[in-house]
């Protein structure tokens, strides 16, 4: 019996209720006497909240709760900069903004009390584009900016919420010995997930202030640690219950409307679910940053690369604070995965009022690694060289120090590009019509964060692998399956999951940045081997 899957194309079992409709999402889900909420979100970029009225919107029959900033906390919430409001607080700074939420019967009578609330604002001259943002004169945003930071840096170029700067050698001698300077800029705009299931929450409070939220965020131990600190809780006293996820791609990983449904539980004292419409995601959620990026690199007449300077600026929308760090990850990468002995790499995030940016599918690593390839394909194309042939000239070896000073080792990313090249059949191309070919050459590392596994062996043979990681429609139930099968030489439909709940399960950091195979998979793969060598010891004993 073949009991190593590990390498094969094997069935996800847990596909078969996906496709015939019998998977429950958090979409499904609904506690008896549940209310239904909706928000009321800003018609205007910039504005002042001069009144807000919302008693004809209370005295419609069926609406349970109204409820605006006055009635909350003075508190903000993000993953890495506290910056935003649960509900806006005398400023809207994005078309889409909350403003007031009404929990009701049901989601029409809701939408209904929307309409009765009445708002009086005052238009105020903001920027929606990055580049006027940073102007000296521009208004600024958020003039309470230092009161959101951990540290005690002072952002001195307007809106400017985040800076860094790093590289290696000396750049402007590297720039003093080109031959040749080529210096080009590019422009990407802001991208959305495009999940199937729209972010969809639903809250409980219980008479001892116990709180379960029922959420489709793909990192519920983080979700429940930042509802603690938001409404100030110990952890204990909140439990994130999950299930399957309809689709993420990096836009599920922060708080969306969890406070929003809080706060009206506690008002009505009932659950209150909120379901995000596909237009409310294009407009009120978090997509990939629009960025502008310009990449300067200085030649020798041999397509040698001796200097580059990349200036990238992330616009982070009108709030920063769904990113760990408000310049996002990719920055790192700006540079591009070449040998080249003098580097800068100057990277902002700028406060504008558009939807508040997060993460996409690797957050600002698409946009750097656009740039930086194209702007190499210019260079190749100046110097009469075929793209693959000038990147084989300037590509990292092992033991080279990368553009942004990491040092690499057990990296070959010749062999890599050799392999990619003769498996597209590069050098044997064809021009056919409607046909293109193009290469990019890029280096990144699977996420880090902690994880923790148990693995229960029973006595007929099978097992259970115990996890607090989520699937957002990667497949990672079956590979932590196969992993176990592996390990204990068992077939793989003999290891099942348990999971769902953050009050059942061990702590994981979640799904993204490619770590649940890295990550959570060595944790499993530890667990199971210590499970075997505790049935070792007492078949032994």
């Amino acid at each position: 019996m073949d009991t190593n899957s590990i390498g094969l194309s094997v069935s996800r079992e847990e596909a078969w209720g996906k496709v015939t409709g019998g998977a429950v999402y958090t979409s499904d889900l609904k506690l008896p006497g549940c209310l239904e909420a909706k928000i009321l979100r800003s018609p205007y970029p910039y504005a002042r909240i001069v009144k807000i009225d919302t008693r004809r919107a209370k005295e419609l029959p069926g609406v349970k709760a109204v409820i605006t900033a006055q009635d909350l906390p003075n508190q903000r919430y993000g993953n890495g900069l506290q910056d935003q409001p649960v509900l806006a607080r005398e400023l809207v700074r994005f078309v889409g903004e909350r403003v007031a939420a009404v929990a009701a019967d049901d989601v029409d009578t809701a939408l209904e009390a929307l309409g009765l609330i009445q708002v009086d604002y005052e238009e105020l001259s903001g920027s929606t584009d990055p580049l006027e943002a940073m102007k000296q004169g521009a208004t600024i945003l958020h003039p309470e900016l230092n009161t959101y930071r951990k540290d005690d840096r002072v952002m001195f170029i307007p809106n400017v919420v985040d800076y860094v700067t790093f590289g290696i050698g000396d750049l402007e001698a590297g720039f003093a010995q080109a031959e040749l300077i080529y210096e080009h800029t590019f422009r990407t705009q802001v991208v959305h997930s495009g999940y199937l299931e729209p972010h969809v929450c639903m809250v409980e409070v219980g008479s001892d202030k116990e709180v379960k939220v029922w959420s489709n965020n793909k990192a519920p131990f983080e979700l429940r640690g930042k509802l603690a600190k938001l409404f100030s809780l110990p952890v204990f006293k909140i439990e994130v219950i999950y299930g399957n996820i309809g689709g993420d791609f990096g836009g599920k990983g922060t708080i969306m409307d969890e406070p929003i449904c809080y706060y009206l539980a506690i008002a009505t004292r009932k659950p209150v679910r909120l379901t995000m419409t596909m237009e409310e995601e294009l407009f009120a959620a978090n997509p990939r940053h629009a960025t502008m990026i310009t990449v300067k690199s200085g030649m020798l007449k041999d397509g040698t690369i001796v200097a580059r300077h990349a200036k990238v600026i992330f616009d982070a929308g009108a709030y920063a604070g769904a990113n760990s760090h408000p310049i996002v990850g990719g920055i790192r990468r700006a540079l591009g995965a070449y040998r080249i002995p003098h580097t800068r790499i100057d990277g902002y995030a700028v406060y504008t009022n558009t939807v508040p940016a997060g993460h996409c599918r690797a957050p600002g690593d698409p946009q750097v690694y656009f740039a930086v390839e194209s702007h190499t394909d210019m260079l190749a194309h100046a110097f009469g060289l075929d793209p693959v042939e000038f990147r084989r000239r300037n590509v990292l070896h092992p033991g080279d120090i990368s553009p942004s000073d990491l040092k690499w080792e057990g990296i070959n990313a010749l062999q890599v590009l050799e392999l990619a090249v003769k498996k597209a059949n590069w050098d044997n191309r064809q021009k056919t019509a409607n046909v293109g070919y193009g290469i990019a050459l890029t280096e990144r590392s699977s996420g880090l964060g902690g994880s923790a596994a148990t693995v229960m062996l029973h006595a007929d043979g099978s097992a259970t692998v115990v996890s607090g990681f989520t699937d957002p429609g990667t497949g990672s139930s079956t590979v932590l399956r196969q992993i176990v099968a592996c390990e204990l030489e068992i077939p793989l439909a003999k290891v099942g999951i348990a999971g769902g709940s953050t009050a059942l399960v061990p702590y994981d950091n979640g799904s993204g940045s490619s770590r649940v195979t890295h990550v959570t998979g060595h944790a499993v793969r530890q667990a199971t081997q210590d499970a075997l060598s505790q049935a070792k010891q007492l078949a032994a004993a």
